[in-house]
Parts: C-alpha cells; structure tokens; sequence
C-alpha cells in the first residue's frame, strides 16, 4: 500500500484537494516523458480540479488517454 499527502491549503475547495489530508495511491503509470497517480480520497468531499483531471479538456490527448485507457 502506497499513500500520499497534502500540507496545508489555503484554497482547498478552488484546487479541489483536501488540506493537510492523505490519499491512497491505486495505480502508478508512465508513458513516454508523462508520470501519473491515480489517487483515491477516502472522504470523497472533495474532487481534484486541476490538470488532467475529469474536466481537463486541454491536457488529455487522445494518444494519453489510450495509453491511460481512461474513459
């Protein structure tokens, strides 16, 4: 079992990640240059805003996303 953390956040609700608050790693992937987690929050208050998020519509490449295999 792998986990991460955050310190503390000052616009938690804008960036969409919990202060001072851990995470579970469920999956490591890499492909060519691009590193990516798959974290889980276990509170699911809150859901990351940020790049390659659910909603990022510019970072997420068709080629990423098969290499991802994200839906």
């Amino acid at each position: 079992m792998i986990t991460c953390g955050t310190g503390p956040i000052e616009n938690e609700d804008e960036i969409g990640l919990a202060s001072s608050h851990a995470y579970a790693i469920l999956e490591i992937m890499e492909y060519k240059s691009t590193k990516m987690l798959l974290v889980k929050n276990p509170w699911g208050h809150f859901r990351y805003k940020g790049k390659f998020s659910v909603d990022d519509k510019v970072n997420w490449t068709v080629e990423l996303k098969n290499a991802f295999n994200y839906k």
